[in-house]
């Protein structure tokens, strides 16, 4: 395609090198009307060429071709030395990124050693990328199950808090009507409370220790004890908080 015709007219008109120069000395080019033509080990092998067939009739890989595979499957890349093969440095300061796709299958089955080399290399890296895409494809997956688990907790969470207002109100409506049946009891506490109450509503006042009658005066004590345990229980519900 046509990243494949962009990724070899690179390669071919880039500026040359020492390298390019020493191969383009030692390959000449293939006379495809003879057996041998020369061939060097820069030449475009023919799919057919390097294998033999078994009893099947199917042709069968070079030893050169199945190292390749061979380290491809395993995903490791054939160590070498810069020093020993100063051609396979490659250039990091510039981003070749459009070219990550343009590589389909090697030209060569059987490459030279540097070749064989950089193919390990392009294995290995293409191998790290699928695994990298694939990372990629399960946190996809991964956050969109938590999006619809997060969705499904906040429409839980929306009925939690209805259910909690529902449960308010009928808790408040239950507590009220307690605080009244309490006071509906017969106790010496619900008795002065009716007494004081039925004294508001008549003289528009509450009962005081100054007043000369008994019964106002007993009041009067008694809501005085009333508002002592209030103001005991407030101090002790502060100091426990």
């Amino acid at each position: 395609g046509g990243a494949r015709y962009e990724a070899m007219s690179y390669i071919l008109f880039r500026k040359p090198d020492a390298f390019d120069e020493e191969t383009r000395k030692r390959v000449t080019p293939k006379d495809p009307k003879t057996r041998d033509g020369g061939k060097k080990s820069g030449d475009k092998i023919p799919s057919s060429a390097g294998k033999t067939k078994g009893k099947a009739g199917r042709p069968k890989k070079n030893a050169n071709q199945a190292r390749i595979e061979l380290a491809a499957s395993k995903h490791e890349a054939i160590e070498f030395s810069a020093d020993e093969y100063p051609q396979l440095a490659v250039d990091e300061q510039r981003d070749y990124s459009e070219l990550a796709g343009a590589f389909t299958k090697p030209l060569f089955e059987e490459p030279s050693r540097p070749l064989e080399i950089a193919y390990s290399q392009q294995k290995k890296m293409d191998y790290e990328k699928k695994i990298a895409e694939q990372k990629k494809v399960d946190m996809a997956k991964e956050c969109q199950q938590l999006r619809e688990k997060l969705q499904e907790k906040k429409l839980a969470l929306s009925l939690a808090n209805d259910e909690i207002k529902e449960c308010n109100k009928k808790l408040g409506a239950w507590t009220r009507k307690v605080f009244d049946l309490e006071l509906e009891e017969s106790c010496e506490w619900n008795t002065n409370y009716q007494k004081v109450s039925a004294f508001k509503q008549q003289h528009g006042k509450i009962p005081s220790r100054k007043s000369q009658d008994v019964e106002e005066k007993s009041l009067s004590v008694w809501l005085d004890s009333v508002r002592h345990e209030k103001s005991v229980g407030d101090d002790q519900e502060k100091s426990n908080a």
